[in-house]
């Protein structure tokens, strides 16, 4: 009996020594980072592609095109970085890549422009580097892109005034046979934290006050272009002229830019104010004109236009 009583005192003693030989080493704060890094570094840059996610009505994230737009994406390819907004594209040198955390930062400029460069910034979101953070959007790796729901939102065509209308119809939109005019409202608070953020990469698009009580972006068949304001680093792009910013400040409800031409050689500085109109920042005034942030041209109602065909007149 005595010998059982020392054979078990002497099994719960080992236990004792093993189980305090084996007490857990506490996790470090960078540990997780650094697990996420080696599998977010094993990807090759030279040729990859990124797909811009946005909310859906539910809250969750969908990757979007509208009628003909194409869904907006960044693509690696070699030396060069393809950023397509859906309408509209460009072509970016990378001239040089750099880390800053967890964040990779590609230098780049725009093609035949080598004197402007922007740095863009991806930064991922998760271990697997499924999704980004780019700017102020978000970006889904294509390689996951099955993750997400796909939604087009197809062509509308009125057959009224022989136009078609494309993107998504917002729920405030009037469809009536007769309706009364619906005037432009007041400006409804501040986008303030759109003023306070980062303006070194943003698009902002004309559009126009509808009758029936929304804003539309008009697009032309077979015309690319239309009147937007384009911020790319220290470079304010319109469709006629590239202002160099030499600063801008938060005045109230704007953000107030210095620029001057840079087809001016006498370098006349000017002023040019985006005054925000709603506390999302989605509709903006320039100079007295309407703009939507390219991050909001869901909430706008897209309207193209197709040009009357030209025929020629034979004797």
């Amino acid at each position: 009996m005595m010998r059982r009583t020392n054979i078990l005192w002497g099994a719960l003693l080992g236990c004792s020594l093993l189980c305090l030989g084996m007490r857990p080493r506490p996790l470090t704060a960078e540990s997780i980072p650094l697990r996420s890094r080696v599998k977010i570094q094993a990807q090759p840059w030279k040729s990859r592609l990124f797909y811009r996610i946005q909310r859906d009505s539910t809250g969750q994230y969908a990757i979007y095109d509208y009628c003909e737009a194409r869904a907006a994406s960044y693509q690696f390819k070699g030396t060069k970085l393809y950023h397509d907004w859906g309408m509209e594209d460009e072509t970016l040198l990378i001239r040089r890549t750099e880390t800053e955390g967890r964040s990779y930062v590609f230098v780049v400029s725009p093609e035949g422009s080598p004197e402007h460069i922007e740095r863009i910034r991806f930064t991922p979101l998760d271990s697997l580097g499924i999704e980004w953070q780019v700017g102020e959007e978000r970006f889904v790796d294509a390689r996951f892109r099955a993750r997400f729901p796909f939604k087009h939102y197809p062509c509308y065509h009125d057959v009224e005034d022989s136009t078609e209308h494309c993107g998504r119809r917002p729920s405030s939109w009037q469809e009536r046979e007769e309706y009364d005019e619906f005037p432009e409202p007041e400006p409804q608070g501040v986008a303030t934290k759109v003023l306070a953020g980062d303006w070194t990469h943003k698009t902002f698009l004309f559009v126009e006050w509808e009758e029936v009580g929304q804003y539309a972006l008009r697009t032309y068949q077979d015309l690319n272009k239309y009147p937007s304001y384009r911020l790319r680093g220290n470079r304010l792009l319109t469709q006629e002229d590239e202002y160099v910013i030499l600063g801008s400040e938060v005045v109230g409800p704007s953000r107030v830019f210095t620029v001057y031409n840079k087809a001016d050689t006498t370098r006349q500085p000017k002023r040019i104010s985006f005054s925000s109109r709603d506390s999302l920042g989605v509709i903006w005034d320039v100079n007295g004109e309407r703009y939507v942030d390219s991050l909001h041209l869901s909430k706008v109602y897209v309207k193209r236009y197709v040009l009357p065909h030209q025929y020629e007149l034979r004797d």
